[in-house]
């Protein structure tokens, strides 16, 4: 039993170290400062990779576009002026898959795993409805949200033009 008990903490001693050892290769990084960009392909060039986006969101008019240098791109689509206290906005975001894009500290009560258009996407919300979709795809990893909940329906439709 001895034997045994000493051959787990080895075990265990030498599987920290080989964790230490390997560096931040799988750290995830916060999201990063943003920088205002004038378009998406200004954004492109600061963060070392293009981001397609639709041009419109219906009742959203006014578009902001940020991105940090080598590492994430955003656009927020608000239906007011972004000064505006009572705006409903849309945000997407693309980034390298080791940035967590998911800024949004809400606890949702429906979290749910899924699959739609060749993803597997996490989703949050409540009563059957969206309003965070978190999935990777391509080496990036990709966030859309709402902040007035919507149907699966509109995730996987605005999914088809992010990229």
């Amino acid at each position: 039993m001895k034997r045994i008990v000493i051959a787990l903490v080895l075990m265990m001693t030498l599987l920290l170290a080989a964790c230490q050892k390997s560096g931040n290769s799988n750290k995830v990084e916060k999201l990063p400062k943003l920088k205002d960009s004038a378009s998406l392909e200004e954004a492109g060039k600061l963060a070392g990779f293009d981001l397609v986006v639709p041009e419109s969101m219906k009742d959203y008019t006014n578009v902001t576009v940020q991105a940090a240098k080598k590492k994430m791109i955003q656009v927020t689509y608000s239906d007011k002026d972004m000064s505006a206290e009572d705006k409903k906005t849309v945000v997407i975001r693309k980034a390298a898959e080791n940035i967590s894009i998911s800024e949004d500290s809400k606890e949702y009560p429906e979290k749910t795993l899924d699959q739609m258009n060749g993803a597997v996407v996490t989703t949050k919300g409540e009563e059957g409805l969206i309003n965070l979709a978190v999935w990777k795809k391509h080496g990036y990893v990709y966030s859309l949200y709402f902040d007035e909940a919507v149907p699966r329906e509109t995730i996987e439709y605005y999914m088809n033009y992010i990229y």
